[in-house]
């Protein structure tokens, strides 16, 4: 089980052994060594830039000091690249433009890092479709299969509707980057809170890990919870 840190709230302000978390993330990149005990998960949130580009701001530095002083670290490439306006909005090209970038500078850094994939806001099948875009974008350009020592998704349980087609009822998750759908999952918002849907959504992303060849790799859910307030 692990934990997540938000609005810089210091990791040794809290007791997170006594909670038996194994590891955690905080959404940044420290320059300095994290809990002694525990996994720490770091995020490199690469934006797009333009219709072939992309940017990591001002995060090498501390991306290079983090790779000398966490050897072994997690690193979750993308935050939500596959959410418009509200996280990165990347293509799915630019964003296995990015990731191989990534990757590769991470693993001739250290080449203990464990680099994952994914990040997506909801394994639905319109953003697994995204997904199949990404790797198929990454295996046209580099010749090889998208490398991964794991993936790393979000569980939330959101509408999917394109804001450009039902201005009035958008709420959610919208629609990926690169698609032309109108609407994918359609729900109520009381659906947002739904076990069942919740459950049915990581078998549905482990099969479409073995299905792609990444069976045997690990899978973190990094984020999943009730996001809408109580009317």
């Amino acid at each position: 089980y692990g934990v997540d840190l938000y609005h810089g709230v210091p990791v040794t302000a809290l007791d997170l052994g006594s909670l038996g978390m194994g590891w955690y993330v905080d959404y940044d990149v420290p320059g300095t060594p994290h809990m002694p005990g525990m996994d720490y998960a770091a995020v490199i949130a690469p934006a797009q830039t333009g219709v072939d580009s992309y940017t990591i701001g001002s995060m090498q530095p501390r991306i290079d000091a983090a790779l000398a002083t966490n050897p072994g670290a997690i690193w979750l490439v993308g935050n939500e690249p596959d959410r418009r306006v509200l996280q990165t909005t990347m293509m799915p090209e630019i964003y296995a433009q990015a990731y191989h970038d990534l990757y590769h500078d991470l693993k001739r850094k250290d080449p203990s890092a464990q680099v994952y994939a994914g990040n997506i806001v909801q394994p639905t099948p319109l953003r697994l479709a995204y997904l199949d875009a990404v790797l198929a974008a990454y295996r046209a350009r580099f010749g090889v299969p998208l490398p991964v020592d794991g993936w790393a998704i979000h569980n939330f349980i959101l509408n999917e509707r394109s804001c450009a087609v039902y201005p009035g009822d958008c709420w959610g998750a919208e629609i990926p980057p690169g698609s032309d759908a109108a609407e994918g999952m359609v729900i109520q918002v009381g659906d947002h809170g739904r076990l069942d849907l919740f459950a049915a959504q990581l078998e549905r992303f482990r099969r479409w890990m073995a299905a792609n060849g990444y069976r045997e790799k690990p899978l973190l859910l990094t984020e999943y919870g009730i996001l809408l307030p109580e009317v």
